[in-house]
């Protein structure tokens, strides 16, 4: 018989994106329906699933219960504020954007 040598790896601390649409469907609601209660986008709900968006993560946390660093805690810092710069390439809340932006356009750097 064979051991492996390295562990598994850590599971993620986020809860499950089906986990949080069952939490969701058993407080009464769906997806949709929220965003038609909230007047945003039908799939405004679901992309918080997949990407942070803070104020979703808010609305969806009081629905179900739960505190968004609950449900999410990669997404906020430890006082509970909204983490920047969670994706690829991303540079400093964006900054990174704006510098190539002005690199294109030195009349931006006079806006700014």
């Amino acid at each position: 018989m064979t051991t492996f040598k390295n562990p598994k790896k850590p599971a993620l601390p986020d809860w499950h994106k089906a986990d949080i649409k069952a939490a969701v469907e058993k407080a009464g609601y769906t997806l949709r329906e929220l965003a038609r209660r909230h007047a945003v986008s039908r799939t405004y709900f679901a992309e918080a699933l997949h990407r942070p968006l803070p104020k979703a993560q808010a609305i969806l946390a009081e629905v179900i219960g739960v505190s968004p660093q609950t449900i999410w805690p990669s997404r906020y810092d430890s006082d509970g504020t909204p983490r920047r710069g969670l994706y690829d390439h991303s540079k400093q809340n964006g900054k990174d954007y704006l510098e190539r932006m002005v690199r294109k356009d030195p009349k931006l750097s006079k806006e700014i």
